[in-house]
């Protein structure tokens, strides 16, 4: 076995979802000294979590990395590790001195990202976004889970978004200076910079990127049975033995999947919030945030206005106190 496949990663996007790991994810592989699997959320380290798309096996995750070049800094992006409660320690255990990347976003904006994300999927079924809120608690109970969702705890949308809450818990595993934290305004605002500021957190040189297109924006599926089928027979293919195995000798099937989830899929406007539901799930996060502010020693008082408005590509929605 190489060196490379015995490797560990140096450095982890640990998450959370919807708040730009996809695109920086795509710009770091674009580094000639940085390698990234294809399988961007393998999850080994969240075994807390259920998917049968997680990679389980030590052996199989080492050779994700078997292709990386011998003085290539090797990292991969799980955007669940930030929300498992086991897999900062698994990781520090595995690689003590490892770089971990957060990033963070309005909470508001996360939760309606993140409800059109796990609509995409099929983990979600309801699509008005206030009734998937005030679904939790049956969820909770076990009640109203899609038959498509095979980790109901995803559908939690307010332990998923209180990132305040879960960078502490990742504070107390790693030391603030292996943790750098991304906030989704900036990316927006200054993308090159921010890309900038990682590569500094890296130790690595500037490859004098200047292109940062835009990646992963809202989407949903044109045929929803369509995708639905598509998943299920993903999921049956992936989950029996027999036909993984057989898969080895045809491989054509997934990149079938693949091509089809490509012509199904269109670009959505981002979905909207009813004016007092919004406010509510302001004042609810407004907790959260203010753990967010003293962790980052940072202004994040937009994010607790209900009138304040998204982040974009123009503008910040919180200052920073002080350079990190």
């Amino acid at each position: 076995m190489s060196d490379a496949v015995t490797r560990w990663p140096d450095f982890f996007i640990v998450g959370a979802p919807k708040c730009g790991t996809t695109a920086l994810y795509s710009y770091l592989a674009e580094h000639p000294d940085v390698f990234l699997p294809s399988n961007k959320e393998p999850h080994y380290f969240a075994d807390d979590l259920a998917s049968p798309y997680y990679v389980r096996s030590e052996a199989a995750y080492r050779a994700l990395f078997a292709a990386a070049g011998e003085h290539q800094s090797i990292g991969e992006a799980s955007v669940w590790y930030l929300f498992s409660e086991v897999a900062p320690t698994r990781i520090r255990d595995a690689v003590p001195g490892a770089r971990l990347i957060v990033m963070v976003r309005r909470p508001v904006e996360l939760f309606l990202s993140l409800h059109n994300q796990t609509l995409m999927s099929h983990y979600e079924d309801e699509s008005d976004p206030e009734k998937a809120w005030h679904l939790q608690t049956a969820r909770r109970r076990g009640e109203r889970i899609p038959k498509l969702c095979e980790e109901p705890r995803l559908l939690q949308y307010d332990d998923a978004c209180r990132l305040g809450g879960q960078l502490e818990r990742l504070l107390q595993v790693f030391p603030r200076s292996h943790v750098h934290v991304v906030v989704f305004d900036d990316l927006a605002a200054g993308t090159r910079s921010v890309y900038e500021d990682v590569l500094r957190f890296l130790d690595l040189a500037s490859d004098g990127r200047e292109e940062f297109p835009r990646v992963n924006e809202a989407h949903q599926s044109r045929l929803r049975w369509l995708e639905a089928a598509r998943r299920r027979t993903d999921r049956t293919l992936v989950t029996t033995p027999i036909l993984t195995r057989t898969l080895r000798w045809f491989g054509p099937f997934r990149p079938l999947s693949r091509t089809l989830r490509r012509f199904n899929v269109q670009k959505v406007e981002k979905p909207t919030l009813e004016e007092g539901f919004h406010r509510l799930l302001t004042e609810h996060f407004a907790k959260d945030v203010e753990i967010l502010e003293r962790l980052l020693e940072r202004d994040l008082t937009a994010w607790k206005d209900p009138a304040a408005p998204a982040a974009g590509p123009s503008g910040q929605a919180g200052r920073r106190r002080r350079a990190r």
